[in-house]
């Protein structure tokens, strides 16, 4: 019996060690990347907009790196790709399907039980996410992935490296 499986004897443990294996195949999967839709509402007149952009996680600066799909895909192959970041400190958490008001309102110029789009892209409350700021300052950043389980793994993923920095930020002040 190896020291791993012995671990997950009880059934607390095995669910632990799901969850650890399951949000570190997470992480490697979003290293890689997404395209992911980032709907903005630019006002009345140009109404919502759709830009997609490649968005990937970089562990070791926890930090979001993105670049616009068609730089990405021009760029890829050439080194020193310029990519825009964001600190995964700066999010206060990730909430899954319509829940903001650039998404509530798209709900309400499709008004009832029409799919909405973007773009000719459906947004679905299943593959919309947003990522809500620390500072009020800054938008929130809605966004449309291509399935339910990339949006259901970026939300898992980034809920769960936000609270593990929080815990651990909370842990280092209660030991100064």
């Amino acid at each position: 019996m190896t020291a791993s499986s012995a671990s997950c004897q009880s059934g607390l443990g095995e669910e632990t060690f799901s969850r650890s294996v399951s949000i570190c195949a997470a992480v490697k999967e979003l290293t890689v990347g997404t395209v992911l839709t980032k709907v903005r509402n630019k006002g009345d007149v140009r109404g919502l907009c759709g830009y997609n952009r490649h968005y990937r996680l970089d562990m070791e600066a926890l930090k979001i790196r993105y670049t616009s799909d068609k730089k990405f895909r021009k760029l890829a192959c050439l080194s020193g790709l310029r990519e825009s970041t964001f600190s995964i400190s700066e999010i206060a958490h990730v909430r899954s399907g319509h829940a903001t008001d650039t998404f509530n309102s798209l709900i309400k110029k499709t008004r009832g039980d029409a799919i909405p789009f973007v773009e000719g892209i459906k947004a679905e409350p299943e593959v919309c996410f947003s990522v809500i700021f620390t500072q009020k300052t800054r938008e929130t950043l809605d966004l449309i992935a291509p399935t339910r389980q990339d949006r259901d793994t970026w939300v898992k993923c980034l809920n769960h490296i936000v609270v593990t920095i929080n815990t651990l930020d909370r842990q280092k002040e209660y030991e100064l």
